[in-house]
């Protein structure tokens, strides 16, 4: 008999794994459904008002550059809005008074004709320095039945701040 593990439980420990990678420490989650907000996972660290505002990034991954606008709100969380509209993605940041910062985020993943095939996860360390930040960690595509797809990837990031 295979037990079905809960699509919300499969978020949930993806999220703790990415968190793992990258040194983020978490509070007890509660069992309030994705996406995840700052009620549902409070981030540790000292905070950083360097990051907050919109930025206009270049986000390399193997095989695909795109163009998204990340938000880094005060409340610590990030909105990320990807070019031409084609979705929208959330997750968390934290950062520090030198100006580093780790940040978690998903969003679907869409195949070549725009149909969501899963979820990418992803986190993030890196440093703001004036209007520009570069960071780089792991993402990991999860299909729509909660299953990774292959090895996380290694992807980069270097942005401009809008506002």
């Amino acid at each position: 008999m295979r037990v079905q593990i809960p699509r919300i439980l499969r978020s949930v420990v993806w999220v703790v794994l990415l968190a793992a990678l990258t040194g983020i420490g978490f509070a007890p989650m509660s069992s309030a459904s994705m996406p995840v907000t700052s009620a549902q996972l409070q981030l540790t660290g000292l905070s950083s008002s360097s990051i907050v505002g919109a930025w206009d990034a270049t986000v390399t991954a193997p095989g695909s550059v795109v163009h998204p606008t990340l938000t880094f709100n005060a409340d610590k969380t990030v909105d990320l809005l990807a070019e031409n509209n084609a979705y929208t993605g959330t997750g968390l940041w934290q950062g520090d008074e030198n100006g580093a910062f780790t940040f978690f985020v998903r969003h679907p993943a869409l195949d070549a004709s725009g149909h969501i095939i899963g979820e990418i996860f992803g986190a993030q360390y890196g440093t703001v320095q004036d209007n520009r930040f570069t960071s780089s960690g792991p993402s990991q595509l999860v299909d729509l039945a909660g299953h990774p797809q292959g090895p996380p990837h290694l992807v980069s990031i270097t942005a401009t701040r809008r506002s």
